[in-house]
C-alpha cells in the first residue's frame, strides 16, 4: 500500500514538475 502511494505521489510531483518546466 505505501509502496503504490509513494509511486502515486512521485508521478504527481513528476507532472508537476513537467508542468512547471513550460
Amino acid at each position: 500500500m505505501f509502496l503504490k502511494l509513494e509511486q502515486g505521489l512521485k508521478e504527481s510531483l513528476g507532472w508537476a514538475l513537467l508542468f512547471n518546466g513550460w
